[in-house]
């Protein structure tokens, strides 16, 4: 039984480690695109527009479905491990 709670727990944590990661790394691309995307074609001359620009889609981010992928890091692993576990112990 003890095992089963230190596989969880160290689970826990490198999976939370795992999807701050994958998180800030999938959030920094997204604002590299947006500003290589509003250095590519400005859309306006006026002081602080660009980043406006980059902060509206940013919040467009937050609401996306890739967002919301992310956090199959935490149902991906616990699923393969319930059904190896599963096939396992079904013999």
């Amino acid at each position: 039984m003890f095992g089963l709670v230190r596989l969880a727990l160290i689970l826990a944590v490198v999976l939370s480690i795992i999807y701050v990661l994958v998180s800030l790394y999938s959030r920094s691309v997204r604002k590299e695109k947006l500003e290589k995307q509003w250095d590519a074609a400005p859309m306006s001359d006026a002081p602080g527009a660009r980043q406006a620009f980059i902060e509206e889609g940013m919040a467009t981010y937050r609401g996306s479905l890739r967002r919301r992928l992310i956090v199959l890091v935490y149902v991906v692993p616990v699923v393969i491990i319930a059904v190896v576990t599963y096939l396992t112990n079904l013999n």
